[in-house]
């Protein structure tokens, strides 16, 4: 979400992407077992959608395209180029790192008008297993900034302006 909407405690809309990066600590060797997403349906506050594209070049290697819904969120695994995968499991070795590209979409039938998501990670560290709730806490406790960062206006609640690429002028007004 662009900064002066996050200032304006602005909520991103329909779609937003993430980059995740892991990083095992120094003395450990972490498992990496599998990946999900759960959401839960809130309230949108009076407001309205306003959408600028921006283009440029997609550096993902692999991706997650999450589906939100507030009883099962989908997650279809691809690999560069855009093909189908099977979900990814791997080991980090001590101080290795990993990443991959989080699309998460609010695009459900669902009468829900904004979504609070999180992820869950799956570990084995140090044999032992563990998860890990990534949300809008997480990000709090490790940026202390406050965040809207987890939240996912759903498509189709609000006025929705748009802007297409390369036009500052042009705007498209939708009533939902």
């Amino acid at each position: 979400m662009a900064e002066w909407a996050g200032n304006l405690k602005g909520i991103a809309a329909i779609h937003c992407n993430y980059e995740l990066i892991f990083t095992a600590k120094e003395e450990m060797h972490v498992y990496v077992r599998s990946f999900s997403v759960e959401a839960k349906g809130l309230p949108l506050p009076d407001g309205c959608i306003v959408m600028k594209g921006v283009g440029g070049a997609s550096a993902e290697f692999r991706r997650a395209q999450v589906e939100l819904n507030a009883n099962r969120c989908t997650i279809v695994w691809t690999e560069r180029g855009g093909n189908p995968t099977e979900p990814f499991d791997f080991q980090l070795a001590p101080s290795e790192s990993a990443k991959f590209s989080l699309y998460i979409d609010a695009t459900s039938d669902e009468d829900i008008d904004m979504y609070e998501w999180w992820g869950n990670l799956d570990l084995l560290v140090a044999g032992k297993p563990k998860t890990i709730r990534i949300g809008r806490s997480w990000f709090q406790r490790r940026t202390g900034r406050g965040s809207q960062e987890f939240r996912l206006v759903n498509r189709g609640r609000r006025p929705f302006y748009m802007n297409i690429p390369g036009s500052e002028e042009d705007w498209t007004f939708s009533p939902t």
